[in-house]
């Protein structure tokens, strides 16, 4: 009703958000498809009050909204993108200990060893948490075991830090 009444996909709120961003957060991917068929742009990034630039993408990466992030990847949203400090959306997903999101990103050509402007790794980042299925499928598709954040520790020393056995063995 709103979009055939006139109503703007690309409508910005507050620190950019819009429609898109919005329903790739909450994972209701047939808003999403709808937006997207109304020519919303993937690309348009927010700000949020944490200082997390996010696209469409890395929102819907960031809450574990699998079936979004495949629909924006079948939309052409670039899995590669990153934000003002090097987050993607395979960050925002290890991060937060997606899984089949993960999967999906590695799939679509993400790059398992790309660093955040701190030096943490979508490998660090679930070693940090415990994530021990997002460590295995990172490992699987080649994440570097051994690459070191900008302080010189590794996801080994991280999960260890952390006392994360399963992540550690």
């Amino acid at each position: 009703a709103l979009l055939d009444a006139g109503a703007d996909a690309n409508k910005e709120a507050n620190y950019g958000t819009t429609s898109l961003i919005w329903a790739a957060q909450i994972g209701d991917d047939h808003c999403v498809k709808i937006l997207l068929d109304a020519g919303a742009d993937m690309t348009v990034m927010m700000t949020q009050v944490d200082d997390d630039a996010l696209t469409a993408l890395m929102a819907a990466a960031r809450y574990g909204q699998t079936d979004c992030v495949k629909t924006l990847l079948r939309a052409g949203a670039d899995a590669k993108k990153v934000n003002n400090d090097g987050q993607s959306a395979l960050i925002f997903a290890a991060q937060g200990g997606y899984t089949d999101c993960v999967k999906t990103l590695l799939a679509a050509g993400a790059d398992a060893d790309k660093a955040e402007r701190g030096g943490w790794t979508a490998l660090m980042l679930a070693a940090d948490k415990g994530f021990t299925d997002c460590v295995k499928t990172l490992l699987g598709a080649g994440a570097d075991a051994g690459k070191t954040r900008t302080d010189g520790r590794t996801a080994l020393m991280i999960a260890a830090d952390k006392g994360f056995t399963d992540c550690v063995k």
